[in-house]
């Protein structure tokens, strides 16, 4: 698999892939890709991240993120100098996502992250958001994706100011406030 930008990828990866839209429109004069229908998991994007996109063709490409503007109803992906233009003229309709590896790492707190993996995620007054789906290791901490009772996703990061408590024994993790933290994504 090459680690070159904006250049093909071998079909068997090893990472996992979060998956964070359809490029709704491209522009390749500013290396620009306009992804949707939400900006939901782009929020785990961060300047210098990679990205894989899934062309219509079936060809992938990984390239590297030079900036990211989350709007309401899209992100917007500026993609580094070294994915050429007529690259980026092929990805209208192509698949963006993020890899993320599965994280075994440690938390703030000192315990492995993937020991939260399967345990009730609620808050301090008891009222449950969901189970822990999954776990993933971005650059700058760990993230939970947490299966609501109703459907939906919310992806809630493993930091001091979010994780109140960790009570293996009772199976549940106790958050704070996640508003300011937290992104929701209803599929």
């Amino acid at each position: 698999m090459s680690s070159e930008p904006g250049v093909a990828c071998g079909a068997n990866m090893t990472a996992r892939l979060i998956d964070i839209g359809c490029v709704r429109s491209a522009n390749p004069a500013r290396r620009e890709l306009r992804v949707g229908p939400g900006p939901f998991h782009a929020r785990l994007l961060e300047e210098g991240a990679w990205v894989r996109v899934a062309l219509r063709d079936a060809t992938e490409l990984r390239c590297r993120v030079e900036a990211i503007r989350i709007e309401p109803r899209e992100a917007v992906l500026t993609l580094t100098a070294g994915v050429t233009r007529d690259n980026v003229a092929r990805m209208k309709g192509a698949r963006v996502m993020i890899e993320a590896q599965r994280s075994d790492g440690e938390s703030d707190a000192g315990y492995p992250v993937s020991y939260l993996e399967g345990l009730a995620v609620q808050y301090q007054d008891g009222n449950v958001l969901g189970m822990v789906a999954d776990v993933y290791a971005t650059e700058a901490n760990a993230v939970i994706a947490v299966a609501k009772p109703g459907g939906g996703m919310l992806l809630i990061p493993v930091i001091d100011e979010v994780i109140a408590a960790v009570d293996r024994e009772l199976g549940v993790v106790i958050v704070k406030d996640i508003r300011p933290y937290t992104v929701e994504d209803a599929d």
